[in-house]
């Protein structure tokens, strides 16, 4: 589990500077937070399917 981590990690890191800002605050919600999709579409107020 903590190899995935590191990986997606190190992948965040990665690739952040391609993602809109929205994308940038979805994945470190989900990623680094933990938050599940429908907590992070609630917060956003969005549907799950536009997480």
């Amino acid at each position: 589990m903590l190899e995935k981590t590191t990986r997606m990690n190190y992948l965040f890191d990665f690739y952040q500077s391609l993602l809109t800002q929205k994308q940038r605050s979805y994945m470190s919600l989900y990623y680094l937070d933990d938050l599940s999709l429908g907590e992070i579409a609630e917060e956003f107020d969005v549907s799950r399917q536009a997480v």
